[in-house]
């Protein structure tokens, strides 16, 4: 929007060009007067043949003051629609300036709202069907479900271990709930102090999830009563921000550079 100042000088000079216009009209008068003067003087009419000299004077001088008078109203409209022309760019410039800086506000709040948006929907396994045939290639997996009380988390469990059924991966026992898990998901293979090795199915449901804006990490741990090798799989709450979803997607960019470095 335009600031106060410029607005003023704006109307200002509208009502000068406006005043103005009416003293042109007011010149063209006795231009008029003196044209109609001078043609009557022309005719030479008996009745006024001793005026007439003096009548086309007259005409003559108020056709030069009228003009004159035009051509200085000119000037000074002249002189007022320039200045209006600058205000008017300036204007434009300061329009534009403003209509900038709100469409950057408009895609600053819509990538806000993008953002919150992935942060506050449930998560989701993609096309369960392409999930499916993915996790295939690891049926036979034995895995264990830990998930807190809340109940996105709960829904999730139930998506995810419905979709490892179907490909074929093995519960080990019943689902666990927990009420501390903290954020993200996190998939654990279970090891031990002599083998701390990853379980490729669990690298390979990590990679899913995080590709489908679930945060995921994964780990190496040691659990009683599970055989090495088994993938747990711990479900927390969703990160509460959106610097939080990012942290977690770096932490796991960061894993899997080190492993591939390990792996070199």
């Amino acid at each position: 929007m335009a600031s106060e100042g410029l607005e003023i000088q704006k109307a200002n000079l509208e009502d000068r060009i406006d005043r103005l216009g009416s003293w042109m009209i007011r010149f063209t008068w006795p231009v008029a007067v003196g044209l109609l003067m001078e043609f009557y003087a022309i005719f030479n009419f008996p009745g006024t043949l001793r005026w007439n000299a003096l009548i086309d004077r007259i005409g003559l001088l108020l056709v030069t003051a009228g003009v004159a008078g035009e051509l200085a109203i000119e000037h000074k409209t002249h002189r007022a629609e320039r200045k209006l022309r600058g205000i008017n760019i300036e204007i434009e410039r300061e329009m534009d300036i403003t209509l900038t800086a709100a469409d950057e506000r408009i895609e600053q709040l819509r990538k806000e709202n993008n953002e919150t948006a992935l942060v506050l929907k449930d998560r989701s396994l993609g096309n369960m069907l392409e999930f499916q045939q993915a996790m295939w290639a690891f049926r036979g997996t034995e895995y264990v479900l830990e998930t807190g009380v809340d109940r996105e988390s709960l829904s999730f469990k139930i998506r995810l271990n419905a979709a490892l059924l179907g490909s074929e991966w093995k519960t080990h026992g019943h689902v666990l709930r927990r009420l501390n898990l903290g954020e993200g998901v996190w998939i654990l293979t279970v090891g031990t102090k002599s083998d701390t090795r990853l379980s490729e199915a669990g690298e390979a449901l990590a990679d899913w999830l995080n590709n489908h804006n679930v945060v995921t990490l994964t780990n190496v741990t040691e659990r009683d009563g599970l055989s090495p090798g088994t993938v747990l799989i711990q479900i927390g709450t969703r990160p509460e921000t959106f610097e939080r979803f990012e942290e977690f997607r770096a932490a796991r960019d960061k894993e899997k550079r080190e492993r591939s470095g390990d792996r070199a």
